[in-house]
């Protein structure tokens, strides 16, 4: 990367692996200080057999020393592969700061080594721009096992130059979100162009905050499409759980949900009350269950280790096509689920079977059923249905510690609202969360 060639590959290749051996007692310094659970630190930062080596392991200063030295010579071998441990040795051998990301991964969820990486000790680094790269996963892995360089950007938005075409509004006869009844267009509001369709529309009506769309800050617009294609714009990012712009593409009727949608809610719902009773798995909880990799499993217990432990885990069943909502309750030995298209008991048996590899007990004596709730009447509304029963089962578990699933079945009994007004209510509240953090930035 540095030298454009093979040569210059290998001498940055053998310095990394050199400084980090040379290194090793700084780093440990460093880590110690900072409280890092050295078991995590094992399962977050090796490769698997130097897993199955120093699993065992009791003293975690010890344990801390050796993955880090072993990281280090297996860095030096000609066919070693880079991890995060590799890019923090980098940074002290190439003495520039090298900032890591986790592609699509909450900062509650990213590790030490992933958020902002420094090059430790510093010495004559200068006043170079900082280096940055982005961790994304390839394959099958549910785990970010990639990493590849990025241009200096601001949260993720990319600049773009193409015109945008402003125009007036009195020019305009009709806003393209009266098409849904999200048009919220005022005197004042701010039209441009899609890059898509080509209407001319308030970037607002679909929940975009206009401090995006500025004669300084020419970002993308997108309001239609394959979400699938459009490009990954941050429109907003909370408690770590970024809404791109194709998100919020997602959000408008007739459209199935993304799961970072899914996950942006669990984040404003449950994770601000901190319940002592019972946390929610984000979505990706799933995924890493229906992979069947052990050591993947094991890693991300690890990380979820405070949630998996209370007496009420709430989860999102993420199938091909189909969300759901479920709570275990362990003490009870009861699975839950709520599902918006009723399914054969055996279906959710299947479910229960699967998260017990998450949940590290057999689920045979597990009671499972799917409590009444409210039914979809598309094929795309899942995903509304899934948060507004998620929101209800946390505002049940909330009684206390001895929940009992009959408690449950009065989610039947709870108003059915519109899964259209649901999505314009959750537009509506990540426009209002853009334009707070746009004053937070501005303060």
């Amino acid at each position: 990367m540095a030298y454009g060639n093979d040569q210059g590959k290998e001498i940055i290749r053998l310095g990394t692996g050199l400084y980090g051996y040379i290194h090793t007692e700084s780093y440990v310094e460093q880590f110690v200080a900072k409280g890092i659970n050295a078991h995590q630190f094992l399962m977050e930062a090796s490769r698997d057999d130097v897993i199955g080596g120093l699993q065992n392991m009791t003293d975690e200063r010890e344990l801390i020393r050796q993955v880090l030295l072993a990281e280090a010579q297996l860095t030096l071998r000609p066919s070693s592969y880079a991890g995060f441990l590799q890019v923090l040795f980098a940074a002290g051998y190439l003495q520039r700061t090298i900032k890591q990301f986790q592609e699509c991964t909450p900062s509650t969820l990213a590790n030490l080594y992933t958020t902002s990486v420094k090059p430790y000790p510093k010495l004559l680094a200068g006043e170079e721009e900082p280096l940055y790269v982005m961790w994304v996963k390839t394959g099958d892995s549910v785990v970010p096992n990639h990493v590849v360089p990025l241009q200096r950007i601001s949260r993720a938005r990319v600049a773009a130059e193409s015109s945008w075409g402003w125009l007036k509004p009195p020019t305009i006869k009709k806003c393209k979100a009266t098409q849904f009844g999200w048009c919220i267009c005022e005197s004042n509001s701010t039209w441009i162009k899609c890059e898509r369709c080509g209407v001319k529309s308030n970037p607002e009506c679909f929940g975009i905050a206009k401090q995006f769309y500025t004669d300084t800050r020419k970002t993308t617009y997108i309001c239609c499409g394959d979400v699938s294609t459009i490009p990954k714009v941050v429109i907003s990012d909370y408690s770590g759980v970024a809404i791109h712009l194709g998100d919020l593409v997602s959000l408008q009727p007739g459209r199935c949900l993304t799961n970072w949608v899914i996950d942006y809610f669990i984040e404003t719902m449950v994770k601000p009350n901190n319940s002592p009773n019972c946390a929610c798995l984000p979505t990706i909880a799933w995924e890493v269950a229906m992979k069947k990799n052990s050591q993947q499993i094991k890693r991300h217990k690890a990380l979820w280790k405070d949630q998996l432990e209370k007496p009420v885990v709430m989860f999102v069943v993420a199938e091909r096509g189909h969300f759901l909502a479920g709570v275990a309750l362990q003490t009870q030995k009861e699975i839950l689920f709520a599902d918006s298209l009723q399914q054969d008991k055996s279906v959710y048996i299947s479910y229960a079977t699967t998260l017990k590899r998450l949940l590290g007990t057999s689920t045979e004596d597990f009671h499972v059923e799917c409590m009444p709730s409210q039914q979809q009447i598309n094929n795309t509304d899942c995903g509304i249905h899934t948060i507004s029963n998620i929101n209800a089962l946390f505002k049940i578990s909330q009684k206390g510690s001895q929940v009992h699933h009959d408690w449950f079945k009065g989610m039947q009994k709870i108003k059915n609202v519109s899964a259209s007004y649901l999505r314009q209510r959750m537009k509506e509240e990540i426009l209002t969360e853009q334009m707070n953090q746009f004053q937070e930035n501005k303060e």
